[in-house]
């Protein structure tokens, strides 16, 4: 094995080239800080099972906390998520509904909230999305 690769043509291999393959991307999401890792698997699944808004352009409104203990079960994460989503460019909100206030973001269409999502990332190539759909068209009550 040794003469093998002592007499390999490496002729034009760069060791600092790293080849982007859908697995490399996968690894990536999967070491996501928790902050990055909670929005990102909103944005992949489209599914939630907390009270949200729609609107008839395709944007929804997320609520910070809901969205939190929803994937991560931990409220201390809320404020780095809410962080997070501003930093992206969601538009932060406080409507009422149902007598009271939620705070969250309203985040637009899904393919322009995972494009915003992964400039933040590093650019359009550094996530590998599963399909493109849409929110679902569902409103929960508050």
């Amino acid at each position: 094995m040794l003469h093998d690769l002592l007499h390999m043509d490496l002729e034009g291999w760069r060791p600092d080239v790293i080849i982007e393959t859908d697995a490399l991307k996968e690894q990536r999401a999967l070491s996501f800080q928790a902050e990055n890792r909670i929005l990102y698997q909103l944005l992949e699944t489209a599914d939630y099972d907390f009270p949200v808004i729609n609107r008839p352009d395709g944007s929804v409104f997320i609520p910070t906390r809901d969205l939190t203990v929803a994937f991560e079960r931990d409220e201390r994460m809320i404020t780095a998520v809410g962080t997070l989503m501003s930093k992206i460019g969601y538009t932060k909100d406080r409507p009422t509904c149902g007598g009271r206030q939620r705070a969250g973001y309203w985040l637009p269409p899904l393919p322009e909230a995972r494009r915003m999502f992964a400039d933040h990332m590093g650019g359009e190539d550094a996530i590998n999305w599963s399909d493109e759909c849409e929110w679902p068209e569902q409103t929960y009550e508050f």
